[in-house]
């Protein structure tokens, strides 16, 4: 029964998974029963994100099916703060959580618990518990601006594409769809394959910033599906095959995920969670 036909393939790789109904436990109960497996359990409350997790009620029921399962034991309960750069919100969370949490250790004195994420691991610190859950932080990025003086973060993601056309143009040339841009003096523009396709977006048009040569260069013309132009008039020899960087660091300047967002009036986390399939992977180790 979707989704719980995934319960087979988390035993098989030896995943720790989570439950956040009583169904799930008891179908989770059942995958770890046929292949004669003890599995740890991790269980989600709502406490407020009013996405996916039982209500405190429910949890308590909960707890006690998967105490009762043979094959199940109950390692770790957790939630998901919704607000952590509210300090009013996350302690009416913290408490709702609490609240769930006490019962279910007198139960099982050892359970874990875990609510933090990237954000309240730098703004909350009671809501660490036995361990936090930074995901985004990972990354080297920050979850919002009042978490920059609080850890100093290294990104680990570059985006880079290369110039694949140049073109000298006239003072009044247009460019890209609508004319939304004219040349205010003679140009030279540089066309990058890269668009929205690509999850370079389309709000990043007339607003957005690449790097060429460790210089700035301003996004010229709307970004289309394949496409984005930038000028380079102020970088001299500038060539076809030129790198470019979208985001990360050349020379003494950095395009950081967080600007990007600022140009697009969103997060971060939709930036870098947008960068399409089709744009190659390169993974590097470093020491």
């Amino acid at each position: 029964l979707y989704p719980f036909e995934s319960f087979a393939a988390a035993l098989e790789n030896d995943l720790v998974p989570t439950v956040a109904s009583r169904a799930a436990a008891q179908a989770l109960s059942t995958a770890a029963s046929d292949i004669k497996k003890q599995v740890p359990v991790h269980m989600k409350v709502d406490t407020g994100m009013g996405r996916i997790g039982m209500t405190p009620e429910a949890a308590l029921e909960t707890a006690q099916t998967i105490m009762n399962a043979p094959a199940l034991s109950l390692e770790a309960i957790y939630t998901h703060l919704a607000y952590a750069d509210s300090v009013e919100f996350t302690r009416n969370q913290l408490d709702l959580f609490r609240s769930t949490l006490d019962p279910i250790r007198r139960w099982v004195p050892r359970v874990l618990a875990h609510a933090a994420n990237s954000a309240a691991t730098f703004q909350c610190p009671q809501s660490h518990y036995d361990m936090v859950r930074p995901g985004l932080a990972l990354y080297g990025i920050h979850p919002f601006p009042q978490t920059m003086g609080k850890a100093e973060l290294a990104p680990v993601l570059s985006w880079k594409t290369k110039v694949v056309f140049l073109k000298t143009v006239q003072p009044g040339t247009s460019v890209s769809y609508g004319a939304t841009y004219r040349t205010s003096r003679p140009s030279r523009l540089a066309t990058l394959p890269v668009g929205y396709a690509d999850g370079y977006r389309r709000l990043f048009t007339n607003k957005g910033w690449v790097l060429v040569k460790g210089r700035r260069c301003p996004v010229v013309g709307r970004v289309t599906m394949d496409q984005t132009i930038v000028d380079v008039t102020d970088v001299p020899g500038v060539d076809v095959g030129e790198d470019v960087v979208l985001i990360g660091a050349q020379g003494q300047d950095r395009i950081t995920v967080e600007e990007m967002a600022g140009w697009a009036d969103t997060i971060s986390y939709e930036i870098v969670c947008g960068i399409a399939p089709r744009v190659p992977r390169i993974t590097k180790e470093t020491i």
